[in-house]
């Protein structure tokens, strides 16, 4: 038992993260569907702010609270726990994960601000460049 709660949490985790890359899609943001490479984490730095914002709150807050509670449900079914301790623990894992994620969410939104790759020069802003450098 002691391999199988930390198993389907894991399990549950990787579900969310296809379910939340899906909502996201629904919502404009095309993430890749695997859950690591490059791609991801390049398409993760190119968010806007209020999109890693979300994207903080679906997959870091929301995907921890539903691993969590499910954790602490089979804890609770297959173990010795009693029903009171996994009722506070589900209320707390409900306000505090989110609440988690959205913090993710800001530090990842400022952390992308930095990171962000310089757009280039359109052909008329290079042409008034190049005119403003001639010496006649």
């Amino acid at each position: 038992m002691f391999l199988i709660e930390p198993a389907v949490a894991l399990l549950a985790i990787l579900l969310w993260q296809f379910v939340a890359t899906m909502l996201m899609r629904v919502f404009g943001v095309r993430l890749p569907l695997q859950p690591f490479g490059k791609e991801r984490k390049r398409a993760l730095q190119l968010l806007t702010f209020s999109q890693s914002v979300w994207c903080g709150f679906l997959f870091d807050g929301c995907g921890m609270w539903i691993a969590m509670t499910l954790f602490e449900y089979l804890s609770w079914k297959y173990g010795n726990g009693s029903y009171a301790d996994f009722s506070l623990s589900a209320r707390l894992y409900a306000v505090l994960w989110p609440a988690f994620g959205l913090f993710i969410g800001f530090i990842k939104a400022d952390d992308n601000r930095h990171r962000r790759p310089r757009i280039a020069a359109g052909p008329m802003e290079l042409e008034n460049a190049t005119t403003l450098l001639r010496v006649k």
